[in-house]
């Protein structure tokens, strides 16, 4: 996974290099120029405002693990508690906070964010740009 992902002006799609999201720009803002009149350059716009983005950071407190617990031992109470609706007279422990901070902190480690913060923003001439990276639409 990369650590930047791109944009192109305000495209939501974000692609893992800049080189992709550049390309994909040109050729989706600009696709009825390619079609109509075959590669036209310097019709395209001088410059497209490149946008950076990171994943955000799952930030979730350690409280969560009180509600993991809580919630199975109230699951539990439903399942095999009193009918009458006593409720058990089981409590949170510490073994079981732990374990359910643990869970917590397995699946956090293993999950990818979607939502991403944009970090910075800067403008690429695109003549330049497609001089040297797409060189076939400049012929």
């Amino acid at each position: 996974m990369t650590d930047l992902l791109y944009s192109c002006e305000e495209h939501e799609t974000l692609h893992d290099s800049e080189h992709d999201a550049i390309k994909a720009h040109l050729i989706e803002a600009h696709f009825d120029d390619l079609c109509s009149y075959g590669p036209s350059p310097t019709k395209w716009p001088r410059t497209i405002t490149m946008h950076a983005h990171r994943r955000m950071t799952v930030r979730i407190s350690r409280c969560n693990a009180r509600f993991l617990v809580d919630e199975i031992l109230d699951d539990l109470d439903d399942e095999y508690g009193d009918p009458d609706g006593t409720p058990s007279a089981t409590t949170n422990t510490g073994a079981m906070l732990a374990a359910a901070q643990a869970l917590i902190d397995t699946v956090i480690a293993g999950y990818t964010p979607w939502a991403c913060e944009r970090v910075r923003s800067y403008e690429v001439d695109t003549q330049a740009w497609l001089r040297e990276h797409w060189p076939e639409m400049m012929a």
